[in-house]
């Protein structure tokens, strides 16, 4: 241990040094169990006057088992103030151990430069990805062509795109085991969206609306498997010569730092942490879809939260859930849960997922995850289509029943909860459900 300007070292223990009984002492110290035999330790105190104390140690060729620590002076004063206090985490008694791996893959630009052209309508391109952030080594390749790759395992895969001023769009990520995408090629689809109405000529745009078609899946891998995201417009915007505007693919914000538009996360699920557990980190999606050229419907009305359809689950880790008639059950438990709605021309929209230890989820204690406001404008004026996300962590005691429910401002046709996109199966609704 050391001051700065005076050091000390034992072999007893770990040293807090003070080189006056007139001080006293704040700060921590924490010592870590490197292998079955040896320890590590490091700390840092700020003392009364205007030094402090920093410490550091190693511990090796420890025999027997270790279950207490002594707290000990090696000077004649005594302790007359303040207090120290002792916690400790070990594995299977609620210690977290290890590191949850995840992975960002994005399409980043410079400052001011927007995402590009849609170079052809009603056909799928590939989005640039260019950037990747892996801190914990997930096992991605280098990006080649709008390219990723991922070993065997198992994943939970996020991914979204933003368009301007195409009209109806979508996403999808595409995996494939041979790098060229030949031979079978598999498809997860994002969520149906819309993007304003473009002009043929340099007249005004009635509605300046962007948005996001996002996706999510949960994969598992039994060999190297090669990705790429891609998106399907059904217009192009242009000015009155045709000359293609180049914001079609993501608006810059030009905020000072580099644009980002296509993203993908990646979450390795066999590393994740858990508490008191080991093995896969439990995930399951339920959805809304419907074939391709079906809306997402219509709302009943504008006075009161109406359900929302939910008719497809995917429960590839055994979580024990039931989808039935637009409702799902949780058993006992603690879940983190991810919910997104969107809305189209509805004005003032707002989603929630109402829960109860009751099937028929009116009677019994309810219980609400509520939805981000948002404004979906008819026309000029607002965003034409939004999407109403929510967010939380609960614990059940027992069994409980859900239902996702929405309420509009406005409600005008067959689009109400999503318009169709007509490129493939529609995704409208979606629940991400974690154990945790």
């Amino acid at each position: 241990a050391e001051t700065g300007t005076t050091n000390v070292s034992a072999t007893a223990g770990f040293i807090i040094f003070s080189n006056n009984s007139a001080y006293y002492h704040h700060g921590s110290m924490i010592i870590n169990k490197a292998s079955s035999n040896s320890y590590t330790e490091i700390g840092q105190f700020k003392r009364s006057d205007s030094d402090a104390c920093q410490c550091y140690g190693s511990l090796s060729s420890v025999s027997g088992t270790v279950d207490r620590l002594r707290v000990i002076r090696t000077a004649s004063d005594g302790f007359n103030a303040g207090k120290i206090s002792v916690s400790y985490k070990t594995p299977g008694g609620g210690s977290t151990t290890g590191t949850t791996k995840i992975a960002i893959i994005q399409d980043e630009k410079p400052d001011g430069t927007n995402g590009g052209i849609v170079s052809a309508l009603n056909t799928w391109l590939v989005r640039a990805l260019n950037a990747i952030t892996d801190p914990n080594s997930v096992g991605i390749s280098s990006i080649s062509d709008g390219k990723f790759s991922l070993p065997a395992g198992s994943y939970a895969i996020n991914f979204s795109a933003p368009a301007m001023h195409v009209d109806e769009f979508q996403v999808r990520l595409a995996y494939n085991t041979n790098l060229d995408f030949t031979g079978t090629t598999n498809y997860v689809y994002g969520s149906s969206e819309f993007s304003g109405f473009t002009a043929s000529s340099l007249a005004d745009i009635a509605c300046h609306s962007a948005d996001r078609s996002r996706g999510e899946a949960v994969l598992t891998l039994s060999q190297l498997t090669y990705f790429r995201i891609e998106q399907s417009f059904e217009t192009s915007p242009a000015d009155g010569s045709g000359i293609k505007f180049d914001y079609a693919l993501g608006v810059d914000a030009h905020r000072g730092n580099n644009e980002v538009y296509t993203q993908v996360r990646v979450q390795d699920l066999a590393t994740a942490i858990k508490e008191h557990d080991s093995g896969t980190t439990k995930v399951a999606l339920i959805k809304h879809v419907e074939s391709s050229g079906t809306s997402g419907g219509e709302a009943p009305n504008t006075t009161s939260f109406n359900t929302r359809k939910l008719n497809d689950l995917n429960d590839p880790n055994g979580m024990s859930i039931s989808l039935s008639n637009n409702i799902f059950s949780l058993p006992a438990g603690t879940y983190k849960i991810d919910f997104t709605t969107p809305f189209y021309h509805t004005r003032q929209s707002q989603s929630r997922l109402k829960y109860s230890n009751q099937s028929d989820v009116v009677s019994g204690t309810l219980s609400y995850i509520i939805g981000s406001s948002l404004y979906a404008g008819p026309g000029s004026g607002g965003e034409t289509v939004g999407e109403s996300d929510g967010h939380d962590v609960i614990v059940l005691t027992e069994t409980n029943y859900f239902i996702l429910e929405s309420r509009v401002g406005r409600n005008q046709g067959s689009s109400d909860y999503g318009i169709k996109c007509s490129y493939s199966d529609e995704v409208y609704s979606q629940v991400v459900i974690m154990k945790l």
